[in-house]
Formats: structure tokens, sequence, C-alpha cells
């Protein structure tokens, strides 16, 4: 009985750190979001686009702005870009090695009564 009692308490504890883990990944799936409601709505700013693979397109290549100002908004927008992917690339491999690891946690030995 004693190792039945160990065990579901380890199984217990480890159900407890997923929980933790999958609660942080809801938040950290929503930061995701929101940094790309945010590179959507200043590309829009722009007058651009954010193609599915991450580049910036311009919606009307003959419009006014400079190539300075075009220059600019690309580069403001691609670190835009690669700080919502590093955040997903975050949340993924933060989830996906607390996944990796459920069950297989060794747990403590119980102890003996004395």
């Amino acid at each position: 009985m004693g190792k039945a009692r160990w065990q579901l308490r380890n199984y217990s504890d480890e159900l407890g750190d997923l929980q933790v883990a999958l609660r942080n990944a809801l938040f950290e799936v929503a930061e995701v979001a929101e940094a790309i409601k945010q590179v959507e709505k200043v590309a829009a700013g722009y007058g651009c686009v954010i193609s599915q693979d991450g580049k910036v397109a311009w919606r009307d290549a003959t419009s006014v702005q400079s190539e300075s100002y075009r220059h600019g908004a690309d580069a403001n927008l691609e670190r835009m870009v690669a700080r919502a992917i590093a955040l997903a690339d975050s949340a993924d491999s933060a989830l996906n090695q607390k996944l990796s690891s459920f069950g297989t946690a060794p747990g403590k030995e119980p102890t003996k009564p004395g």
C-alpha cells in the first residue's frame, strides 16, 4: 500500500506541475496573440500587410512614401515580427519541455515507518 500511495502522490505532484505549465502556456499564447495584433495594427498604419511567412508587403507599390520611410517601416515591422516569433518559440519550447517530461519524474521513495 505504501508504494501505491507514493506513486499516486508523485502523479498528483506531476499533474499539479502540468496544470501550472498549461496555465503558463495560456498566458504565453495570449502574449503571442497580442504581439501579432500589434504587428498587424502598426503594419496597417504604414499601409502594409504581413504575409503568412512574416514578410512585409506594401499595399500600394506606387505610393508616395520615400525609400527612407519604407526602409524604416520595414525594419520596425521586421523587429516586431521577430519578437512575436521569439515569443511563440519560447512558449512552444517551454510547454513541449514540460510535456516531454510528464510521467517520467522518478519522485521520492517512500520512507519506511520508524
